[in-house]
């Protein structure tokens, strides 16, 4: 006699089959949900992080910073720094808020005449998009032993997101404000 499966076990054998195959899917389905959140979490931290270092290098190797007056509620800052990214020649590095609100980071060869801007001025630039959603921008206001030890902080606020504060220490001497 030969032995072979019933069609009862077969039945059974594939619904346990289907059984594990569904939870399997759960698991991977949970999985790459996991997944999607923490790179998420991990490329806000490194969009901040990235901001930050950027920021943080133009101030210690400037030897000026200047707040400019506003335009669109926003300040302007002006570093003289020889942190470039795009161009050695380049000194001048201008942050700036849009009427869109987002922050740009101005790579200059020459001192931008704000009030008087010029088309050729966009021929010595180079112009990067930081963030976007700016509610505040500004060298924040500091105290005199702040001066002395030429601490700079930066006061940074996206919309819906906690305010930043960077602290930076700048080796070389000059900080100005002007409103």
């Amino acid at each position: 006699m030969k032995k072979a499966f019933t069609l009862i076990e077969v039945v059974i054998s594939i619904t346990l089959f289907s059984i594990i195959l569904l939870f399997m899917y759960k698991t991977l389905d949970l999985t790459k949900h996991t997944n999607k959140l923490f790179e998420d979490k991990v490329k806000k931290s490194t969009d901040i992080n990235k901001f930050k270092n950027i920021i943080l290098e133009d101030i210690l190797e400037s030897s000026s910073i200047k707040q400019l007056n506003r335009i669109n509620d926003f300040y302007i800052l002006e570093i003289k720094t020889s942190n470039m990214y795009n161009n050695n020649f380049y000194e001048y590095v201008y942050y700036l808020v849009s009427k869109k609100k987002n922050l740009f980071r101005i790579e200059s060869k020459n001192i931008i005449n704000v009030k008087s801007f010029r088309e050729e001025f966009l021929d010595n630039t180079y112009i990067s998009l930081i963030e976007k959603d700016i509610e505040k921008f500004e060298l924040a206001k500091f105290k005199k032993s702040y001066k002395k030890n030429n601490v700079v902080t930066i006061l940074f606020k996206q919309k819906n997101k906690k305010a930043i504060f960077l602290n930076a220490i700048q080796f070389n001497k000059s900080i100005q404000t002007t409103q």
